[in-house]
């Protein structure tokens, strides 16, 4: 009896095995379907495509942005912008992929800025969107537009920055002007599913953000100092500023053709229509120069071929290349134009911000004042004569830097009156926590320190200062009391 419950169980689980094997060999084409599935959607071709471009285009702008800017700058300042460059190339890259990827794609919530999703890359998708790239590579290809947008602004603060702030605040504006606009624009934010906003190459995000953001750079912080012929030979040439043009035209080439996010013939046509039109802004802009003023030199083709190409670049893909050569030309022009009337503007310095911004309204405006000179000025009285044009130009008053001897502000008020300065000067004043720290930012810009002790911590300096020094903070002063 146990024999044949023994041999009964026996022959139930083995029809169970059975079953259960037969069951599995029925899954076993969807499961194999589905992996295929998973494998089709990604297309070799088209990742090795993008991930060429974005690295041709990132191995190009380096270079190409230095020489660009550094063939129209004297020789000391060369280095110096090379170095803000690389700085400024790796800190976006950092914060890319931190936390600027997922506010500039990150899943489309409000509109205005991207989830938290892709924070650190931790969350991407097997592909991006409706193509057959993998994510990963579609964020390496829109760090290259990045790249280019953050390390072209260094020219509007050329030979007047500082590493020590242009890199901090090439970084936040990545994030606060740049991230959220290709949010709008790129991943389907408000101005792309409200108005209808479309932007295939970066005209707007990329190109909009980098002009508008370097005028206003350019305008708050003023002209720079003139060449001195006499005093220095640049050490680099205008046939230097073309190159690293070249190069920064063949990026955008590839980021146009990369931006199609495949080896296709939209690839092949975006590529077509943004070489003719740089070429057709290129000469453009150099016969409307030989026409207007009998020159044409290397700086006009550089200009033109980047008009030219800029003009196009919204609908690199979807133009026919006679539309991109009218395109080009049409940008070259209006380029022209525009570089004309500022010029005729005036529109130079800060002290033409601030006579603009009178026109429009009375508003209260300060400026800026160095109680003991910019460090970049020619000379003390030129960087009077600057604060008094400000001034005159409607200024409401002055904000000095601040300073850690009240004779230095008092001296200086003493030159402002001989100057026939009248408007109220208004010290500046910084907090100090870190007086070693303190000392080093002020030998960047220009403060002096008082031969004081060396103090093992900031409370002793700030205790020493507090014994043998009264800081007084005067607003419209009235010099006769002193």
């Amino acid at each position: 009896m146990t024999g044949a419950m023994i041999q009964l169980g026996t022959m139930m689980a083995k029809r169970m095995m059975a079953g259960l094997g037969a069951a599995l060999l029925a899954l076993a084409p969807a499961l194999a379907h589905a992996q295929a599935d998973a494998a089709d959607a990604l297309d070799s071709g088209d990742t090795a495509f993008v991930l060429g471009m974005a690295l041709l285009a990132l191995a190009l702008l380096l270079p190409g942005i230095v020489l660009h800017h550094g063939g129209r700058l004297r020789a000391h300042a060369f280095a110096a912008l090379a170095t803000e460059t690389g700085a400024i190339a790796a800190i976006v890259s950092l914060l890319w992929v931190m936390v600027g990827y997922t506010l500039a794609f990150g899943t489309v919530t409000s509109g205005w800025l991207g989830s938290g999703n892709a924070w650190m890359l931790i969350d991407l998708a097997n592909v991006r969107g409706a193509s057959a790239v993998p994510e990963i590579a579609f964020v390496l290809l829109q760090l290259g537009y990045l790249v280019c947008a953050a390390g072209l602004l260094t020219g509007a603060w050329a030979e007047r920055g500082n590493v020590a702030w242009v890199v901090p605040f090439a970084g936040l504006w990545s994030l606060i002007v740049y991230a959220p606009l290709a949010h709008w624009i790129w991943c389907g934010g408000w101005l792309a599913s409200r108005l209808g906003t479309v932007d295939a190459g970066g005209a707007l995000v990329v190109h909009g953000s980098l002009g508008i953001s370097a005028l206003v750079i350019t305008l708050l912080m003023g002209r720079r100092a003139r060449f001195d012929e006499t005093a220095e030979t640049p050490g680099s040439v205008p046939g230097l500023g073309l190159a690293g043009t070249g190069m920064v035209w063949i990026a955008l080439l590839a980021l146009g053709a990369g931006a199609t996010l495949a080896a296709s013939d939209d690839a092949g046509t975006a590529l077509i229509n943004g070489q003719v039109a740089a070429a057709a802004g290129a000469l453009t802009w150099l016969v409307i120069e030989a026409m207007t003023t009998g020159k044409a030199h290397p700086a006009t083709l550089a200009r033109g071929a980047l008009a030219g190409l800029v003009a196009a670049s919204g609908a690199l893909g979807a133009m026919a290349p006679g539309a991109a050569m009218l395109a080009g030309l049409a940008g070259a022009v209006l380029g022209w134009i525009a570089m004309r009337l500022i010029r005729a503007a005036g529109i130079d310095d800060a002290a033409d911000l601030v006579a603009g911004l009178k026109r429009i309204g009375d508003f209260e405006i300060s400026v800026a004042a160095y109680a003991e000179t910019h460090p970049e000025a020619l000379s003390p009285e030129a960087d009077l004569d600057n604060l008094k044009r400000k001034l005159d130009a409607g200024a409401t008053r002055a904000i000095t830097n601040y300073f850690f001897d009240t004779d230095v502000y008092l001296r200086f008020l003493d030159r402002c009156l001989a100057a026939g300065i009248t408007a109220p000067i208004v010290p500046g004043i910084m907090p100090v926590s870190n007086f070693q720290q303190a000392v080093k930012f002020s030998a960047m810009c220009g403060a002096s320190v008082p031969d004081w002790p060396a103090f093992a911590d900031s409370a002793g300096a700030l205790g020493y200062l507090g014994q043998h020094y009264k800081l007084v903070i005067l607003s419209n002063v009235d010099r006769a009391s002193f």
